[in-house]
C-alpha cells in the first residue's frame, strides 16, 4: 500500500517541505512525487530504497494551499494529499501523518 506525507524541514521565506514516500511492497520501485501551489508545479522521479522508503524535497518560497502527488510507475500507485504551510506549522519533530 502506497503511502505519502509532508512534514517542513524549516519554516521561513524558503521553506523545505519533505515529502515521504513508502511502501513496504515495493522495494526498489521506480517512483514520483509532484507538487502544485504557491507558483509552483513540479515533479521529481525517484527509486524508494531497499525498505520501500524515500523523503524527497521540495523548496517554497510562499505560504499557501498544495497539493501533492506521489506514485509508484509499476505496479502503476498514485495518491493525492493536500498541504497547507503556514506560520504555525510545528516544524520541531519530523513526524507527519500519512495520507
Amino acid at each position: 500500500m502506497l503511502y505519502g506525507c509532508v512534514y517542513v524541514e524549516n519554516l521561513g521565506s524558503s521553506s523545505n517541505l519533505d515529502v515521504l514516500v513508502w511502501d513496504k511492497h515495493a522495494p526498489h520501485a521506480h517512483a514520483w512525487a509532484m507538487v502544485s501551489g504557491g507558483g509552483l508545479n513540479k515533479t521529481d522521479k525517484f527509486t524508494l530504497d531497499q525498505h520501500g522508503w524515500h523523503t524527497e524535497k521540495f523548496n517554497v518560497m510562499s505560504f499557501g494551499d498544495y497539493k501533492f502527488t506521489v506514485g509508484i510507475i509499476k505496479p502503476k500507485l498514485s495518491y493525492t494529499f493536500d498541504f497547507t504551510l503556514d506560520a504555525a506549522n510545528d516544524i520541531t519533530g519530523k513526524s507527519c501523518k500519512p495520507h
